[in-house]
């Protein structure tokens, strides 16, 4: 199924992207019709990939489960208008430059997704 890059680009929410304490964390909501995630293929930040074991995902409903497990499993709900949080153990400052953050991954039922936005880091208190 085709989604063109503009709806997918809606699944990032802007101004998510915050460091935390070990890292940065983003929010994806998922604004296209109900889903299962069955993939997570590559995450990247500034052009460079994130190494799989410096990932981790937080649904609304369960603890975070690592990239690993995810694609493991292979079928994580992503109801309408649910919203996730992915962490990426970086080591990045508070800054008002933009980002990039490229995202792959397999949904059912659309296929393989994939799409780049940019974001600048904020700090936990700005959000």
């Amino acid at each position: 199924m085709f989604v063109p890059s503009i709806l997918l680009k809606q699944l990032y929410t802007h101004g998510s992207l915050t460091k935390t304490d070990n890292g940065v964390s983003f929010a994806l909501k998922n604004r296209l019709k109900d889903a299962t995630l069955k993939e997570l293929k590559w995450i990247s930040f500034d052009g460079e990939k994130v190494p799989s074991h410096k990932i981790s995902i937080q649904s609304s409903n369960d603890s975070d489960i690592s990239f690993k497990a995810l694609n493991d499993a292979g079928d994580m709900p992503f109801s309408l208008r649910q919203v996730i949080t992915v962490h990426l153990e970086l080591n990045e400052e508070v800054s008002p430059e933009k980002r990039k953050i490229g995202i792959c991954f397999s949904a059912s039922p659309f296929g393989k997704l994939k799409f780049e936005v940019e974001d600048n880091v904020t700090s936990p208190t700005n959000r």
